[in-house]
């Protein structure tokens, strides 16, 4: 990705035309960059989280502190990563709507069912210690980082808040399109594959699409 032009120059945040494929990673210069989230990774890159305050299985929704949510202006493409007994859930967000300071989420089809459907992952008070832990991910609202990334896949643009040294005229950015790099197979479970040594290879820049 080149050409990219200063864009809010308060904030350090630059621009640039991604073309018309989605992409869920972004390299610059070697460096993987952080897709826009809320909270914001801790020092080091340490995990951080917000926790639910509530869900219905009924109403097929999760609540959370309105005191955590940005108002978002692409909400259909914001997603929530939460954390259940078994699983890291990837759910796109579908409505949220805020009441005396709670603010209830409620999910796109197919994250929708999976959610609330099956017995587990569970949502319930038995789940302790990392359940139940989210954070927001893919919003323009939530560039505040140096290292941090969106993608506009309405307009076709991508948004970068530099990191210290990096200099956008002259950065190396790759927005990975391949999937696979490399796929090996046996013909059956009696004819696997063995016996293989690589060597001297470098695999870089893969994407993952599936949520």
């Amino acid at each position: 990705i080149k050409g990219w032009k200063l864009f809010d120059s308060a904030s350090n945040i630059y621009s640039a035309n991604a073309g018309s494929t989605p992409f869920r990673q972004l390299y610059v210069n070697g460096n993987k960059a952080v897709r826009t989230r809320s909270p914001n990774l801790g020092a080091g890159g340490a995990a951080n989280f917000f926790r639910l305050t509530g869900f219905d299985s009924t109403a097929h929704n999760v609540q959370v502190s309105s005191s955590q949510v940005p108002s978002f202006s692409n909400l259909t493409k914001v997603e929530m990563h939460l954390m259940t007994a078994w699983a890291d859930n990837t759910l796109r967000i579908a409505s949220i709507t805020s009441s005396s300071g709670t603010s209830a989420i409620k999910f796109q089809s197919p994250e929708d069912g999976i959610l609330f459907v099956r017995s587990n992952p569970r949502l319930d008070q038995h789940n302790t210690g990392f359940a139940r832990a989210f954070y927001f991910e893919n919003a323009l609202e939530m560039l505040d980082e140096a290292g941090e990334w969106y993608l506009d896949e309405v307009t076709s643009t991508v948004y970068y808040k530099p990191r210290a040294g990096e200099d956008m005229a002259t950065a190396t950015v790759v927005a990975p399109m391949v999937e696979t790099i490399m796929g090996i197979r046996g013909r059956s479970t009696s004819e696997t594959v063995s016996y293989l040594w690589f060597q001297g290879l470098t695999f870089a820049h893969s994407t993952f699409m599936r949520p």
